[in-house]
């Protein structure tokens, strides 16, 4: 570009690019080359003023965008996830409704409607409980563009998890926090087969080591009775004596349902949450006989449910994280000590699930062979599928007999 004279034409001309993109030939009506390129570079300003002024508003972003990247490139700061970040706000720049519409919050909801479909009420409130926390760790990344997410985001929300507090009382241990994010990667996983992510950016995030895990000690029959007569409630009692009488864990006996119950046959038939769980191998029902007193709580209950709905309705809708705060009182007013001092100077801890330890424990002080202890407390290990074991009823009912007896005192009818 630049100005030239054309024969027989006493006028300099001008060439230029317009705001169209177009070359332009223009006389400048100069008679003199200086004169024409002053000329020139005027309209060369105008065009370049128009241009700012005029240009879509999409080419100014994305031209800001690739200056930015440009910047960090030469600052040596633009990684990997910083380098798509940049692409992905180009794309949405210029084709904002083929680009997806949701945010990290907006996908983890949709997910969880989305899984309400296909696994258990358990396993549902076990997710919802994980993706509140970690969205409240994430902060205000929580609604921004999914595809912004990074793995940075994600490493900051499992320190977050770490420091945050349970219900303001103890840190939570690793495994908990272990669990939280193996149930993020799992809502992301989703996103990356519904195309909304490229990658998984939680699978970057090491799970930490679980050095904290308790050793978990049980309770003593004494400390089982006091746990039960300082219980509130029919069904709190019932609970702890279900528990410690059957072995069955905190989330199987909270929503255990009348149809468990064949109290003509005087014993439990059901398959516990993790053999729910299992996959790859046929489901395990184990039948558990009653203790004489487990059956005379029953009598106690005012409603038996005509076979059909929950043992214990006002507690089957509660978390089971409430459940242990509640239980952790309960040890609390009885007096019941959380932590006791082991054989060898170890420190045990005890939960509600030490009322399952006491089960098996107590079988096995008093005798009771372990492939027998194997089944009324459903455990499974590798040898369990090779080997099918036949025990009759007698035998297991032997075995719960052989358990310390616990004297329950029942409010007044």
């Amino acid at each position: 570009m630049g100005v030239h004279k054309r024969r027989r034409s006493k006028f300099w001309q001008a060439s230029y690019t317009d705001t169209e993109g177009t070359r332009r030939y223009r006389s400048t009506g100069a008679e003199s080359k200086a004169e024409a390129e002053e000329i020139l570079a005027g309209w060369k300003k105008e065009v370049a003023r128009q241009r700012r002024q005029g240009s879509p508003p999409e080419q100014r972003e994305a031209l800001e965008l690739i200056q930015r990247a440009n910047r960090d490139g030469a600052k040596g700061r633009l990684t990997h996830d910083a380098a798509r970040a940049y692409l992905i706000d180009l794309q949405r720049v210029y084709d904002p409704i083929g680009m997806a519409l949701h945010t990290v919050r907006s996908w983890t909801e949709a997910w969880l409607e989305d899984r309400q479909h296909h696994v258990k009420d358990s396993s549902l409130r076990r997710f919802s409980l994980s993706i509140r926390h970690i969205l409240k760790c994430l902060g205000d990344v929580a609604d921004k563009p999914l595809e912004l997410l990074t793995s940075d985001h994600v490493r900051r929300a499992q320190s977050a998890l770490r420091a945050m507090k349970n219900r303001g009382t103890s840190l939570p241990k690793t495994s908990t926090i272990n669990q939280k994010m193996d149930d993020f990667r799992t809502c992301l996983n989703s996103a990356m087969r519904d195309g909304l992510l490229l990658r998984n950016v939680a699978s970057s995030v090491e799970r930490l080591p679980e050095e904290d895990s308790e050793t978990r000690a049980p309770f003593s029959p004494a400390e089982v009775q006091l746990l039960v007569n300082q219980a509130e409630t029919i069904e709190w009692k019932g609970v702890v004596l279900l528990s410690f009488f059957t072995g069955l864990r905190l989330g199987d006996v909270t929503r255990l349902s009348w149809e468990q119950v064949d109290l003509d046959k005087k014993q439990f038939v059901l398959a516990t949450t993790k053999q729910r769980r299992a996959k790859g191998r046929r489901r395990k029902v184990t039948a558990i006989p009653m203790r004489a007193e487990v059956f005379a709580f029953f009598d106690h209950l005012d409603a038996r449910g005509n076979g059909k709905g929950d043992v214990f309705p006002s507690l089957s809708v509660l978390s089971t994280s409430t459940h242990s705060l509640r239980f952790r009182k309960l040890m609390e007013s009885a007096g019941v000590e959380r932590e006791v001092l082991l054989p060898g100077g170890e420190l045990g801890v005890r939960t509600f699930h030490s009322l399952r330890h006491g089960f098996v424990t107590g079988l096995a002080n008093r005798g009771v062979a372990a492939e027998i202890r194997q089944e009324l407390a459903a455990h499974t290990d590798a040898a369990s599928h090779a080997i099918y074991t036949h025990l009759n009823r007698e035998q297991l009912q032997a075995a719960i007999d052989k358990l310390p007896s616990i004297k329950v005192a029942y409010p007044a009818a």
